[in-house]
């Protein structure tokens, strides 16, 4: 299955502004997006 997300910094309607990112939250995906989803920032293909 591939996804895309429209815009940089997705955000719902009504998210709470004080609300930080938690990337304890995606941890269990970290691997399956490093191998699908490309890094704007490093040299390196992803």
């Amino acid at each position: 299955t591939e996804f895309t997300i429209h815009g940089l910094w997705p955000q719902p309607n009504g998210a709470p502004s004080t609300e930080t990112f938690d990337a304890n939250k995606i941890a269990t995906l970290t691997s399956e997006l490093n191998k699908n989803w490309l890094n704007l920032e490093s040299k390196q293909q992803s």
